[in-house]
């Protein structure tokens, strides 16, 4: 408010021009979180500026401006994180004795939160989950289901089944370097993280069950022994070596998918329980 612009009239209120901003006192308003700041143009090339000027001497004045803000994350939950930025609002030359901002309303707008009265602003932000299902956690799975079908194979055909566990692993390693190539380098874990090296665990595992199934099934064939008994000669065959191929397998068929099940329903209860939380503006404002 500013009693030299009082005025007496028939009117409450002055709409001015653009070009009145020269000859009106405006604060040295800036944003220390903001990396660009870009006006927004009006068809006539000339900035969105709004001026009005009330009897009383209150100016009000509102530009249509663009701000590209910095706002630190923490990603340890992605992608089932919420995260709370800030916008903060200073004055760049004057301390709080010569200036002091207020909100024009005592309650946040919707979908905001009110952090500090005057100089900060809050906005709770929430990120959705279908694009990370559909394209990293539901083909992750199929793979790592589909690393089982040999456990069912004759596990005599070895090149079958060890093609398709190579074929398994070097999917997911596809997908763990897709994904990672267009996720932020951070040096810690994110929960997406966890669950891709779990499924390359489970997917690699497979691999190494055939593998030892195959070397088993050779180490224990059976071969021809020739017995002589009363002068006649009589073929006979026998295992070398214990054979337990057949175990492994049968084994296998149902402690793999019992250890994924109860791997996502840990993983899945845990960090869902995790997303469902509100986001608490004081811890976010104490960090900084």
């Amino acid at each position: 408010m500013d009693s030299r612009l009082a005025f007496n009239g028939t009117v409450d209120e002055i709409i001015l021009g653009p070009d009145y901003m020269k000859r009106v006192w405006i604060p040295d308003t800036f944003i220390p979180n903001s990396r660009q700041m870009t006006p927004q143009m009006s068809i006539s090339s000339e900035p969105n500026i709004f001026v009005k000027v009330y009897n009383n001497g209150t100016v009000f004045l509102s530009i249509y401006a663009s701000i590209l803000a910095l706002c630190p994350m923490d990603l340890t939950n992605f992608p089932m994180d919420s995260q709370l930025c800030l916008l903060e609002i200073e004055s760049y030359g004057q301390n709080n004795a010569d200036i002091e901002y207020r909100w024009s309303t005592k309650e946040g707008y919707d979908g905001f939160i009110l952090v500090r009265s005057d100089i900060m602003y809050a906005f709770a932000l929430k990120r959705s989950l279908v694009y990370y299902l559909n394209q990293v956690y539901i083909p992750a799975f199929l793979i790592v289901v589909i690393s089982w079908i040999p456990f069912w194979m004759d596990r005599k055909d070895n090149h079958a089944r060890v093609a398709l566990g190579v074929t398994t692993v070097l999917t997911i390693t596809t997908l763990v370097t897709n994904t990672s190539a267009t996720l932020p380098k951070i040096s810690y874990m994110k929960s997406i993280d966890i669950y891709l090296g779990f499924c390359y665990a489970m997917v690699f595992a497979a691999l190494l069950e055939y593998a030892v199934v195959g070397y088993r099934e050779i180490s224990s064939s059976d071969v021809a022994v020739v017995v002589v008994s009363g002068g006649k000669m009589r073929a006979n065959t026998r295992s070398v070596g214990p054979n337990r191929t057949n175990t492994i397998d049968r084994h296998s068929r149902w402690i793999f998918p019992l250890v994924n099940i109860i791997f996502n329903l840990i993983y899945w209860f845990t960090y869902l329980s995790i997303s469902t939380q509100p986001v608490d503006p004081n811890k976010r404002i104490n960090a900084l």
